[in-house]
């Protein structure tokens, strides 16, 4: 039933190549302006539904289940179902959450919505991290660290555009719908997208498998890693209201900063990663990102030092960005991944994509700003911990 949509394979290989990657970037694309946008509009959904930012912030987790529902489903999908109708199932289902978004009055029908827009999200996801590997095989580096820069521009430009709604409407709803609106052709085209052969993913069979500890710690590498990135990508525009930023321009422009300078940072990754071994990669990532969150800490405890804020928060953006493909590679290259194990790593991201967003949440009313830097103080020492254990057994 799922061969009803006619394919182009009819096409030269490397346009059918061409095109099929154009999907995958644009569908991030897509995926970063409907995530960008989330935590812009924390306080909008707060005001809506008529609760506090600890109470909101469960709209996190919901996310994360939606997320971890995904993975699960996504993985097993991409392998019974042609590839651009999964794709365009992903985009179809997170343009309806976003439309609906705006119209919710009760928490626990907005955690419902989000529960869907994260389902959509990762059949995206998942999707879409298999295919590119099945079209471009062991050459899929440059390929996959640029469908990650789609993302990160996606989420650069979705503050401003939140921005802009605050400024016209005085709320985000015009945003929503417009994220809504550009998704549709969006997924009209994913479906005529051919489907990609499965024979690239098995470049990695002659190598040993992984042990359930192994696989363990990558998780919790995973873990930590993803709670700190999202955290950045989700809290940092209401961290900047909380300095004083106004919605309409100056918190929008915090946010942005992050996220322009983890698209730039995805940028430089395809070039470098062609030369860069992905340890190393990752190795820089993590401890610049730890620097970075240690000058936001300072800018906020010194007097008359913004300034640091402003360089703490962009540099955040720009060090994490290329950890998770960078890893993702890493793994790749050194052990066995099979469709379980990737499943467990991605369960394991989304975890963190729901207790790190989440717990700032919790205590973001307490302790104020400076809620954000110390939890990526915090995450990325246990990552930069776990690192070291997995890279030690296999380096040469």
């Amino acid at each position: 039933m799922f061969m009803s949509i006619p394919a182009l394979d009819s096409q030269a290989p490397q346009r059918v190549k061409l095109l099929q990657t154009a999907v995958f970037c644009a569908s991030f694309i897509g995926l970063g302006l409907c995530g960008g946008s989330l935590g812009p509009a924390l306080a909008a959904h707060a005001a809506r539904t008529g609760t506090q930012l600890d109470q909101i912030s469960a709209v996190f987790i919901a996310i994360a289940l939606g997320r971890m529902v995904g993975s699960f489903s996504g993985g097993w999908l991409v392998d019974h179902m042609r590839g651009g109708t999964q794709i365009a199932l992903g985009i179809a289902l997170a343009a309806a959450a976003m439309a609906v978004i705006p119209f919710t009055h009760s928490l626990g029908i907005l955690l419902a919505v989000m529960l869907a827009y994260g389902v959509a999200a990762n059949l995206l996801d998942v999707g879409a991290n298999t295919l590119i590997v099945r079209v471009h095989g062991d050459k899929v580096g440059p390929y996959m660290n640029a469908m990650h820069l789609s993302f990160g521009i996606g989420g650069s430009i979705a503050p401003l555009v939140v921005g802009r709604s605050y400024a016209y409407t005085g709320d985000v709803a015009a945003a929503y719908w417009l994220h809504a609106a550009l998704l549709v052709p969006l997924a009209l085209w994913a479906l005529r997208m051919p489907t990609p052969p499965r024979t690239a993913a098995a470049r990695n069979a002659d190598q040993p498998r992984t042990s359930k500890s192994m696989i363990a710690l990558l998780g919790a590498f995973f873990f930590f890693l993803v709670a700190v990135e999202v955290s950045g990508t989700q809290w940092t525009f209401t961290f900047g209201e909380r300095l004083g930023l106004s919605k309409e321009v100056g918190a929008p422009m915090l946010s942005s900063g992050f996220w322009w300078a983890y698209s730039a940072a995805r940028l430089l990754a395809i070039p470098v990663s062609m030369r860069l071994k992905p340890g190393t990669y990752v190795a820089i990532d993590i401890v610049g990102t730890f620097i970075c969150a240690g000058v936001t800490l300072a800018g906020l405890l010194l007097p008359n030092a913004q300034t640091l804020i402003w360089i703490g928060i962009i540099g955040m953006g720009f060090f994490i960005a290329s950890a998770f493909p960078s890893m993702l590679s890493f793994v790749g290259s050194r052990m066995q991944v099979t469709g379980s194990m990737n499943a467990l790593l991605f369960a394991s991201a989304n975890l963190g994509a729901m207790v790190g967003p989440w717990s700032i949440g919790q205590l973001f009313d307490v302790f104020g700003p400076p809620t954000v830097p110390l939890m990526g103080l915090l995450g990325m020492a246990a990552a930069m911990i776990t690192f070291v254990i997995v890279a030690k057994p296999c380096t040469k």
